[in-house]
């Protein structure tokens, strides 16, 4: 796995993903840095929330375009290598979705670490402690997410990635901070990372249930699917 999870990170230097992951973060916090100084009254509290919440949706929309751009290293041949390297297929399935876990992980750490010591440094906002747990159930919550990325990104395409990413990231906008969610962004998973900046992550111990069971079944079922997959059609033609 560890020499699967290595040629996944050696495939990345042909493009610019390496160096969107460092810039992101920086952008998000100047992004922040911003907001403090424009609004110079506003109370630390509230700023976090600006925070964590700008960071979810900034990280569902990201994730929509650099999923299917991770996957375009193996577009080229088709899948061919994957499909007839001999390795299991879950296993080259599992090791796509650990190593994008991965990224998501540097990201969210690198922002939430940046947030951290530009408040200590330079005194802008005072940093609550609970920052560190906020950034775990952020990074728990976009599990199923990952998965619903790979799927359509493997099956239908980069296109349709993308737009699923406009549609996701524009609904959890919507129906996170207005009341037209009351009801509803439940049943949406997608909704549940920045919908639940606002309110307190543990009062939702059932949905943490919930998602632990739909991360799993779906990460099965997806396996199942790819370890039957074909390939592209023009790999069939």
């Amino acid at each position: 796995m560890l020499n699967i999870l290595k040629s996944h990170f050696i495939k990345s230097k042909r493009g610019i993903e390496r160096l969107a992951y460092l810039l992101l973060p920086f952008l998000l916090i100047g992004m922040i840095i911003l907001i403090k100084i424009t609004w110079s009254r506003i109370q630390d509290e509230l700023l976090q929330r600006y925070f964590e919440y700008i960071l979810s949706i900034s990280t569902l929309f990201c994730l929509g375009i650099a999923i299917p751009i991770h996957f375009e290293h193996e577009l080229i041949t088709f899948y061919a290598y994957e499909l007839r390297i001999g390795v299991s297929r879950i296993k080259m399935w599992l090791s796509h979705f650990i190593y994008i876990l991965g990224i998501v992980i540097f990201e969210i750490s690198l922002s939430y670490g940046l947030y951290i010591c530009v408040g200590k440094m330079l005194g802008f906002w005072q940093v609550d402690i609970v920052l560190i747990f906020n950034s775990a159930i952020q990074i728990f919550y976009l599990l199923e997410v990952i998965v619903l990325y790979m799927i359509v990104s493997v099956s239908l395409g980069t296109s349709f990635s993308v737009f699923l990413s406009a549609f996701f990231t524009l609904s959890a906008i919507l129906l996170s901070s207005t009341e037209l969610g009351i009801g509803i962004w439940k049943y949406l998973p997608w909704v549940w990372p920045s919908k639940l900046v606002y309110d307190e992550y543990q009062s939702y111990m059932n949905l943490a249930l919930i998602n632990s069971v739909v991360v799993i079944t779906s990460l099965v079922l997806t396996s199942i699917w790819y370890n039957e997959w074909q390939g592209p059609r023009e790999l069939e033609e």
